[in-house]
């Protein structure tokens, strides 16, 4: 079974985010947004992603700064989608600094600047930490799927915790037209070291760099349409959290496609979030053998009540 990609006009999303990070108490990040916006898919030579922002709010800035279009390319090598259109982003970038910058946010936006232009990857990892992009990162097209095999999705250097992190999918199950795919955050052990080592990147070292005394928990769900190849929906959820090492941040995002019969509805935790998501073949199995196990401790137990008033029923009647 294969998932290839069919020519098409570009498909729209709506979306809804959430983050808060949080580190020695400190907020380092608490945001929320939504919007829209459209993902036109290429393979004219590498695989071309093009995201068009429609429609953008968030809770920081009533203006906020969005890059639009942004085209990424897919490099087979690294397993990686590298901007293209950097030069036309600058000039956006350039406007937006203009237009607010001012003697108390200089060093700010230079600070950024910094990261977006001259720091190799550094717009690419900002795009993934901090939006709903992530879940289009996955290249499984033209390829047989299996069970029980790990499909890379992207990998980064996750701000502002500044933790390098991947996600590894896994095929779930097919239905009619939909193909199901789950996937998990964890550390990217071999990155963590090339930063360490970085003489560059030590200055943004913190402990749990060191001892990496955290624990990574997450989730995420991709619907993608068997015949055109576009995801038609995705539900994530990541926490990142350590007691000794005071680090605390949640992130959970949903995206889907805009059709009139699809509502957006954004989950405030993971126990909504997790109830809302597609049951595979194995949890059904595994909730139609729970429901057995109800129904058999439910019958014992009219039995037992059956018999202890029968007995109370027949004492009474002995006395009598």
């Amino acid at each position: 079974m294969k998932i290839e990609i069919q020519e098409t006009e570009p498909v729209d999303y709506n979306f809804a985010y959430k983050k808060d990070s949080f580190y020695k108490t400190k907020a380092l990040l608490k945001t929320k947004s939504n919007g829209k916006f459209n993902l036109k898919i290429n393979t004219d030579t590498n695989l071309e992603l093009v995201f068009k922002s429609k429609i953008y709010n968030n809770t920081i800035s009533t203006d906020p700064l969005v890059f639009s279009p942004v085209k990424l390319n897919y490099d087979v090598e690294s397993n990686l989608y590298f901007i293209k259109n950097k030069e036309h982003i600058r000039q956006q970038w350039d406007r937006y600094k203009e237009k607010y910058r001012n003697k108390s946010n200089l060093a700010t936006l230079l600070l950024f600047e910094r990261l977006y232009f001259y720091i190799p990857l550094g717009l690419e990892y900002d795009l993934l930490s901090n939006g709903a992009y992530l879940p289009f990162f996955l290249n499984i097209y033209d390829q047989e799927l299996q069970s029980d095999t790990v499909y890379a999705g992207m990998n980064w250097v996750h701000s502002p915790l500044n933790l390098p992190l991947k996600i590894n999918y896994e095929f779930d199950y097919q239905r009619e037209n939909v193909t199901y795919f789950g996937g998990q955050v964890i550390l990217d052990d071999q990155k963590l070291a090339k930063l360490i080592a970085d003489k560059h990147f030590q200055k943004h070292l913190k402990p749990y760099h060191y001892t990496k005394d955290f624990t990574i928990e997450s989730d995420i769900k991709i619907a993608y349409n068997t015949e055109t190849g576009y995801i038609m929906s995705s539900l994530f959820w990541l926490k990142i959290y350590s007691k000794a090492e005071e680090i605390n941040e949640e992130i959970e995002f949903e995206v889907v496609e805009d059709k009139k019969d699809n509502l957006l509805a954004f989950h405030s935790s993971k126990q909504n979030y997790k109830s809302n998501l597609p049951d595979s073949p194995k949890r059904i199995e595994e909730k139609e053998a729970e429901s057995k196990r109800l129904l058999v401790l439910l019958l014992c137990l009219l039995l037992v009540l059956f018999m202890f008033f029968g007995a109370l029923l027949y004492l009474t009647e002995s006395k009598n």
